[in-house]
């Protein structure tokens, strides 16, 4: 079982397909942990800190999906010599979403860190609140670049073993 589990490293596509779902997973959580910070007090400096975590874990997941996706997109090329129309922009409007897409948890990440600052006390108060809007715009950011990456697969069969 394990040795299955690590040939997922060796190919690309399924090493994507793994890593994509780390930041899927991850900013909602640590949207989770701030909305306790921001309701809880600031006695929630734990919450603060696994929400950190979690988005440098979101950071890091979306990286290695990111690179694992170009190298998708490269071996996908040497199968299919041509696309359709929508296959082409289904493909441009993915890579555009994702392009960058592991620097939007370390923003978040932070101005999350800024909560935690003691003084002036409105600082932390704001800086919970703005991290709570950009942590709920990029995980409705990865939701959808998510959703456009389904609809490479299993509207279009790219990604697949056949193709």
């Amino acid at each position: 079982m394990l040795s299955e589990m690590l040939q997922t490293l060796d190919d690309p596509r399924m090493l994507h397909a793994a890593a994509v779902h780390w930041p899927i997973v991850l900013t909602p959580f640590a949207l989770v942990g701030l909305m306790w910070r921001l309701f809880g007090g600031r006695k929630r400096i734990g919450a603060v800190l696994v929400s950190v975590a979690a988005l440098l874990l979101a950071a890091t997941g979306a990286g290695v999906a990111a690179g694992a996706g170009e190298e998708s997109i490269a071996g996908i090329r040497t199968v299919t010599e041509t696309f359709s129309t929508a296959e082409s922009e289904a493909l441009e409007r993915h890579e555009s979403l994702g392009e960058g897409a592991w620097m939007w948890p370390l923003g978040c990440a932070i101005v999350a860190g800024l909560t935690l600052a003691p003084k002036p006390k409105w600082l932390g108060i704001v800086a919970t609140v703005v991290a709570i809007l950009a942590v709920g715009f990029v995980s409705a950011r990865f939701a959808w670049t998510g959703h456009t990456g389904g609809v490479l697969v299993y509207e279009h069969g790219l990604g697949t073993v056949d193709r």
